[in-house]
């Protein structure tokens, strides 16, 4: 399975390829894990997170939209054909 991945300090964030819609990146810390749509950056899932840490996941999801989005549609369309 392709994935793409990004790091911000102390949070990774991951797009897996053949991962259920919508669109959306794990958020992974020492503490847990969130989800978040990456279209309106609305919270799927959240486990260990706090409520702070997790306002500042989904700014950083919602300041990076349009990336996230085409990065998305690339490994989903390399998983389709691949």
């Amino acid at each position: 399975m392709k994935v793409g991945s990004l790091a911000r300090g102390k949070v990774r964030f991951y797009v897996y390829a053949r991962d259920h819609s919508p669109p959306h990146v794990h958020a992974l810390t020492v503490d847990g894990e969130a989800l978040v749509d990456i279209r309106n950056g609305e919270v799927l899932g959240v486990d260990g997170i706090s409520k702070a840490d997790l306002r500042i996941l989904v700014r950083w999801v919602l300041a990076r939209t349009e990336f996230l989005l085409v990065e998305w549609e690339s490994l989903h369309e390399e998983s389709r054909n691949g």
